[in-house]
């Protein structure tokens, strides 16, 4: 987080467990109004900035998918919702 905010980042997502990472500010709802393939209960955003987006994508990169089948990892691929769309990802 520190690193995030040493570059001016206006929001940090992560997937995790909610309980965890809900002890350092991220939730569920500041997420839910991104687009992302894995968007769902353990998709969150942490805000670092009053004038960061409320609504966008979030694509993460190929590297991170590598571990889904192969047919799933096609599909999140062509996923038109998850192209950049001026948030971070």
């Amino acid at each position: 987080m520190a690193r995030a905010q040493t570059m001016d980042a206006p929001l940090i997502f992560v997937l995790g467990d909610p309980n965890y990472y809900g002890r350092f500010g991220f939730s569920t709802d500041a997420a839910a109004t991104f687009e992302c393939a894995y968007a769902g209960p353990h998709f969150m955003a942490l805000r670092l900035s009053l004038t960061a987006p409320s609504v966008g994508a979030v694509v993460y990169s190929g590297r991170f998918s590598l571990s889904l089948r192969g047919d799933e990892r096609e599909r999140r691929r062509r996923c038109a919702a998850c192209r950049p769309g001026g948030a971070l990802g």
